[in-house]
């Protein structure tokens, strides 16, 4: 199943808008697939909005039965604010201090697929403050698939983030990683079902399409 997460700078923004045709082929293909929403600023701040989120993937765990889900099959993905999102549940997946009240429920996913993210360190965040919110100060060893994609000339993340992120992960990570630069595509390159956002998802296909073929749930899985 694909659990997205939209962008607005964690101001702004909602589970409507945002990579619908990603979802669209998805759920074509038989996935299920849930976009979620997550708190705001002013109303929460960080760790709050990964919370959220992680309540979102818990829920996905202990509902699944319910729904014809497959937990151990979850991917992840995120646009710009809902990117970062994307990359913290990725790498930070059992961690307790991030499940306040469900400490006890496995949030692992099987893959992170993260456009034109946002990868820098939460606004207001000194370095230092726990919990962390870059993504590079967060340990890969444990990080699952991830495809990294960002646009050449995205003026509001610079593509170096994106970079940065994948030679983090290249250096650490047991699992696949994946990074794909788009020549001129800016911020928001998948609002609309442009030829090139339908390239993208048909790359985003073919990454994600092992997980298709993949043992059902129960089978094995790392906690």
């Amino acid at each position: 199943m694909l659990l997205y997460f939209h962008g607005g700078g964690y101001s702004t923004g909602s589970r409507h808008f945002e990579s619908r045709h990603l979802m669209h082929r998805m759920a074509r293909r038989g996935w299920i697939v849930l976009s979620a929403d997550y708190g705001l600023r002013p109303g929460t701040t960080w760790p709050g909005h990964l919370i959220d989120a992680k309540r979102v993937i818990a829920w996905v765990h202990e509902h699944a039965a319910e729904h014809g889900m497959d937990p151990s099959r979850i991917v992840v993905s995120g646009s710009s604010a809902g990117g970062h999102l994307a990359t913290h549940c990725a790498l930070t997946a059992g961690d307790p201090l991030l499940q306040p009240g469900f400490e006890e429920v496995d949030t692992h996913i099987a893959a992170a697929v993260v456009l034109y993210g946002y990868l820098g360190r939460y606004y207001g965040q000194r370095p230092g403050e726990q919990p962390a919110s870059h993504p590079l100060d967060l340990p890969v060893d444990g990080a699952p698939p991830m495809p990294v994609l960002h646009g050449t000339l995205d003026n509001w993340v610079p593509v170096q983030q994106a970079r940065d992120l994948a030679a983090h992960l290249r250096a650490g990570s047991p699992s696949p990683v994946l990074s794909a630069e788009l020549p001129g595509a800016q911020h928001g390159f998948d609002v609309f079902a442009s030829p090139r956002f339908r390239a993208v998802v048909d790359g985003i296909e073919r990454f994600l399409a092992p997980l298709e073929d993949h043992e059902p749930a129960g089978s094995s899985r790392r906690r």
